[in-house]
């Protein structure tokens, strides 16, 4: 029989044993585990590709948010395209989460250009500023805030713009790319020029993931520009911060940037329901759009209607907002500009041309600007147009008349007198 010290060893010498195979079955598990999750990245960097188009850089989406390990590729009709150089395309990628969940995560639109079915909407149903006044977490004064960011552009604006959670990239073919193959319905017409436009589908996207998208973006456009056959040299995107841009109005003598015209307006000429607050972007010398979104406080509201004898509508915090926006669109932007009023009242508002479509309350000027066509126009909200009356021409004219000084402009033209009679 063995003695006591003989037992003890055995029993250390089996409790070793059980502890190194233990040991390496953890290992092998940490192992598998760190196998499993590289081959789920894999899969899912692969499934990402073949979803946008192969054009993104599948590992650097798979960064954003602070990185994740695995991703799907939605289910709708939206969900994967493939490159063509007149049809648009889309894809949606989402994060999985707990077993049987999944999150939005990233998604990428491509446009070619020309596009007449995928243009540029104005109009005061298209496009309301203030649109969530039905939010309870909106406060009383709903023309503080807008609804959501302006545009902010890139650089100088000639590589695109970027929001709170989106980056557009624009590239433009040195000349036109073939569109052989073309399906039918579509335009006939060579590319001219392509955008890429990603977003993070996720709240509060942090300012360093702003300059990923960026990155992503531009890397889609020169990938997407190359297999179309669209010789074009795609910027690399501004070594800066891209902070959030504010969505709250200021008063409008302190306007600047795409607005710094405005303070002069109301220094030179009558006040009368002129808009007393204002939003406006940096005013780029090569961006592809720009906007200025002027709007009247509440209390301005309620005098411009009781003095125009227009009756405002009541929404739930009050009167509804009367705001009027002022745009331009650049180069192949301008060419497929569209004001809408409803369910097929549309009309083109074509380069070169200029007049009002009050059905929509929409009003246009046109130019040349360094070569490239170019639309102004200019959006109020319903009802107002009658309460700013004759001030409609004078607004769209200073506002075109700084943009034309600011970019080189020439061959301008204005609406008539006549265009700006209201509905």
């Amino acid at each position: 029989m063995p003695d006591r010290g003989s037992r003890l060893r055995n029993t250390v010498n089996r409790l070793l044993c059980a502890v190194a195979v233990a040991g390496i079955g953890g290992a092998c598990w940490g192992f598998w585990l760190e196998y499993d999750e590289n081959r789920d990245r894999a899969a899912s960097e692969k499934a990402i590709a073949e979803a946008c188009g192969d054009v993104v850089d599948p590992a650097a989406v798979m960064d954003l948010g602070g990185g994740i390990d695995r991703a799907k590729v939605g289910s709708s009709y939206s969900d994967s395209f493939d490159l063509h150089p007149s049809v648009p395309g889309s894809c949606e990628i989402y994060r999985v989460g707990e077993p049987g969940t999944s999150y939005g995560y990233f998604a990428l639109s491509f446009t070619p250009r020309p596009n007449e079915e995928y243009g540029n909407i104005v109009g005061a149903r298209e496009e309301e500023p203030f649109g969530d006044r039905y939010d309870d977490d909106r406060p009383d004064d709903l023309t503080s805030t807008a609804d959501y960011t302006p545009d902010q552009p890139l650089g100088d604006g000639r590589l695109g713009t970027f929001d709170d959670d989106t980056v557009s990239v624009n590239a433009v073919c040195s000349k036109p790319a073939s569109k052989a193959g073309s399906t039918s319905g579509t335009s006939g017409a060579s590319l001219t020029s392509l955008t890429i436009d990603v977003s993070a589908m996720y709240d509060d996207v942090p300012t360093g993931d702003r300059a990923r998208l960026a990155d992503i973006a531009v890397h889609a456009a020169r990938r997407a520009a190359d297999k179309l056959g669209c010789a074009t040299k795609v910027p690399e995107a501004p070594d800066a911060t891209l902070a959030a841009p504010g969505r709250r109005l200021t008063p409008a003598a302190r306007a600047d940037g795409t607005c710094a015209w405005y303070p002069r307006l109301l220094r030179t000429s009558a006040r009368g329901h002129l808009p007393d607050r204002a939003l406006s972007t940096p005013a780029a010398g090569q961006a592809w759009s720009e906007r200025c979104l002027l709007a009247l406080s509440p209390s301005a509201t309620a005098r411009a209607a009781r003095e125009s004898g227009e009756e405002a509508d009541d929404g739930l915090h009050g009167i509804d907002p009367w705001w009027a926006a002022l745009d331009s669109w650049f180069g192949d932007e301008a060419k497929v500009m569209y004001a809408e009023a409803g369910y097929k009242s549309q009309r083109h508002l074509a380069p070169g041309t200029a007049g009002g479509y009050p059905r929509a309350n929409v009003w246009w000027a046109s130019a040349v600007c360094r070569g490239v066509p170019t639309v102004h126009t200019l959006t109020v909200a319903d009802h107002y147009e009658k309460a700013v009356g004759k001030q409609l021409g004078a607004l769209l004219r200073a506002y075109a008349d700084d943009v034309t000084e600011r970019r080189g402009c020439t061959d301008v033209k204005f609406p008539k007198p006549a265009d700006f009679a209201t509905k």
